[in-house]
């Protein structure tokens, strides 16, 4: 009997011993690797500024793991990276990850001018974040060899590859046309890469070379037409390419006058609006100043877009990051963020908080400091925030701090409804429009959908990293969910399931940023080089515009425009840059927020935070923004509702689509088959009085009889057009 108990009781010991680890597996058997994907040979010059190297990682064992990658880079070699993970990622069994970095082959200062192949080797370190292992097996080293084939020079007579361009008018006709052609690294002017320009002639035909790569962007441009972009691979680039050009129409622009400018110690990080677009809340951060005396003046400040006022400001005080209001107009939230021991900053006896004001007055209601009597899951004392969120009605807040852990508030007296922990900070949180829903976007790469009233998670979705300052939106008819991740990624969502509608595993330099651009769905998303790309809702690229990541704000207008916010502007339908509208402050500083007010008449540029005082600036301009219309026609207001007949008809496979409102209103334009079934909504939005168009495109239809439809109000009228392939 004795003896029976002792086994018992030596069992239970052993049991207890391998639960705190586990049963001595190492990491590298908790996961599986999927090169699948990777792309593990790569060209100079056309990937020589951009190559990426992608794996996938899932967790194969039956516990969590996070993942966390410390170090991405090449054996015997230390060369600059960008898009390493941001932070680590929680995986529960069968969940997966990507991992990715951005790397620029020449800094491995080979000389691009001698043909050749280079071979490196890719170190990538991962661990458990969790330390659930004995020793050293918690890791996993990872090497990899790739492939840089240099192609031996810059000019056309030492490059490898077949091409055979045609290039057709409206009509069919061959036209005499420049194309572009270049690969995926798409930094112009940088290290001597270039693009390489065929001229047609009145043939309209090419057949020439360019440098070997794995895919190549076309542009074609010719005077009077739309510049037509198109990728391809390198197959159809042998076999031969047809593109067909579209006239195009002149635009009568938008004009910006400036009223008023606010100049002083203004700066800040982040801003928000509410709904209507007539009051903005920017919250100040000091952090970066190097006169240590305005440590402590950060400031939260109100702004009416309406009677071009700042209402209030309230002190915040130390470093600030976020802040929020409502649509009701009842509150204004703010938090502080401070890791402590900085130069210039107690290392002790400060306590990071968060504020909620009345929106009205800018007086605190109540003020609750992150310690752990306020808040229990919380991981250190000095505990920074940076997410922050105030529901559309004003009646709950959310908020969470860098150490994971989230609150639902109620904003009355701030007492916590629900709280969760994501192991990785936050950044960026939305409401649904009925406040029923939050989304909510970590570090650890998911994005999740809770019910608010009680916080039960209606799903979840791994994308990349946490979204980015204007890289988490909704779509204009509220189905989808764009991210822009910071770590350079991108992916769409459906809002109801959670379902990856598709994903960009190669924004590049690191970074990206979204934005909805029209009722069709169409996302703009922008990489740090400078280069933008417009994606279908299929996921399928129908545009690529140079010049439009300029900071981290656009504005679309009406029709097609899309503001920079350095005030240039383009026109999203080929990317042409159409001119500077206006400068922002006396230096011509890059503004960082830019907001039009509900009526899209009044422009707000918020100036970025500087280093030194008195040179922050807020810009209010008056907007002439009947926009994008023929500018025959845009001198004076349409006198009745009308749709024209498409252009060119027949078609293939795009045409346009003309119409005239002639007072405000909610303007629908859809496209039905030849049994009258709706196939696509073209429009369905508010528009003001004035000349529009919206393109439609075939491309994916048969050919056939099809017919489209404007209806706003009482008006509707129903006009047929031909797709002939």
């Amino acid at each position: 009997m004795k003896t029976k108990f002792y086994l018992i009781g030596i069992l239970l010991i052993l049991l207890t011993f391998y639960s705190e680890k586990i049963y001595c597996q190492k990491f590298s058997d908790m996961v599986a690797l999927d090169f699948t994907e990777t792309q593990f040979t790569f060209y100079d010059p056309m990937d020589c500024s951009q190559a990426t190297f992608l794996f996938k990682v899932t967790n194969v064992s039956n516990h969590n793991l996070e993942i966390y990658t410390d170090l991405i880079n090449f054996k015997n070699e230390t060369i600059p990276t960008s898009a390493n993970p941001q932070g680590s990622t929680l995986l529960a069994p069968n969940e997966s990850m990507w991992c990715r970095t951005i790397f620029k082959t020449r800094l491995f200062n080979y000389d691009y001018k001698i043909k050749q192949d280079i071979k490196k080797t890719v170190i990538i370190n991962m661990h458990d974040w969790l330390n659930q292992y004995d020793g050293d097996d918690s890791r996993l080293a990872i090497e990899k060899e790739i492939t840089i084939k240099v192609a031996g020079g810059e000019t056309s007579t030492l490059c490898e590859a077949p091409i055979k361009l045609t290039v057709i008018d409206e009509l069919g006709k061959p036209v005499d046309a420049a194309v572009e052609v270049d690969g995926p690294s798409r930094e112009i002017g940088n290290e001597g890469i270039k693009r390489y320009v065929m001229n047609t002639g009145l043939s309209g035909k090419f057949v020439g070379f360019v440098p070997v790569s794995a895919r190549y962007h076309l542009f074609a441009r010719k005077n009077g037409y739309m510049t037509v972009y198109k990728e391809i691979s390198a197959a159809e680039l042998t076999t031969g390419v047809t593109i067909q050009l579209q006239k195009k129409d002149s635009k009568e622009l938008p004009s910006f006058t400036l009223k008023k400018t606010f100049k002083g110690d203004i700066g800040f990080w982040r801003g928000s609006v509410n709904k209507q677009g007539d009051k903005i809340f920017l919250v100040q951060g000091m952090e970066n100043y190097y006169d240590n005396n305005l440590y402590n003046d950060g400031k939260a400040i109100l702004f009416d877009v309406n009677t071009e006022e700042i209402l209030w400001q309230y002190p915040v005080g130390w470093q600030s990051w976020s802040g929020d209001i409502d649509d009701a107009g009842k509150y204004a939230v703010v938090t502080s963020y401070y890791y402590g021991g900085s130069p210039g900053f107690p290392s002790t006896g400060f306590n990071n908080y968060i504020a909620l004001l009345n929106q009205k007055t800018g007086q605190e209601i109540w003020k609750k400091d992150f310690t752990k009597d306020n808040f229990p899951v919380i991981g250190n004392v000095i505990c920074p925030s940076r997410g922050l969120k105030l529901s559309h009605s004003g009646n709950n807040v959310f908020v969470s701090n860098d150490y994971g852990a989230s609150y639902l508030l109620n904003s009355t007296d701030g007492s916590i409804k629900w709280e969760f922990d994501y192991w990785e900070n936050i950044r960026e949180i939305i409401f649904s429009d009925d406040d029923q829903y939050l989304y909510v976007s970590t570090g650890g790469g998911w994005v999740y959908k809770f019910n608010t009233a009680d916080g039960s998670v209606i799903w979840k979705q791994w994308v990349w990293s946490w979204a980015s300052v204007n890289g988490f939106e909704i779509s204009k008819d509220k189905k989808y969910l764009a991210i822009g991740a910071n770590g350079g990624g991108a992916a769409v969502m459906d809002c109801e399931t959670g379902s990856l509608i598709y994903s960009l595993p190669e924004i590049d330099n690191g970074s990206s940023w979204i934005r909805w651009i029209n009722t069709q769905n169409d996302l703009l998303v922008s990489g740090g080089s400078g280069l933008s790309k417009i994606y279908d809702i299929k996921g399928n690229r129908i545009n690529t515009c140079d010049a439009l990541g300029i900071g981290m704000d656009w504005r679309p207008l009406d029709n097609n425009l899309l503001l920079c916010n350095n005030g240039e502007l383009f026109d999203l339908r080929d990317g042409e840059n159409l001119g500077r509208m206006f400068h922002v402050g006396e230096d011509d500083h890059i503004s960082h927020f830019g907001w039009y007010n509900s009526v899209k008449k009044k422009y707000v540029w918020a100036i970025m935070e500087t280093r030194s005082r008195n040179e922050n600036i807020l810009e209010v301009f008056n907007v002439d923004i009947n926009t994008g219309t023929d500018s025959k026609n845009n001198l004076q207001i349409p006198s009745s509702f009308e749709v024209f007949q498409n252009y060119p008809n027949p078609f293939n496979p795009s045409t346009t689509i003309k119409y005239s409102v002639p007072q405000a209103a909610i303007v629908k334009v859809s496209v039905y088959d030849i049994l009258g079934r709706e196939i696509l909504n073209l429009v369905n939005e508010e528009k003001l009085p004035g000349n529009y168009e919206v393109k439609f495109d075939g491309a994916n239809l048969s050919s056939g009889i099809y017919f489209y439809r404007m209806q706003a109000g009482e008006y509707m009228i129903v006009k047929k057009m031909s797709l002939i392939k």
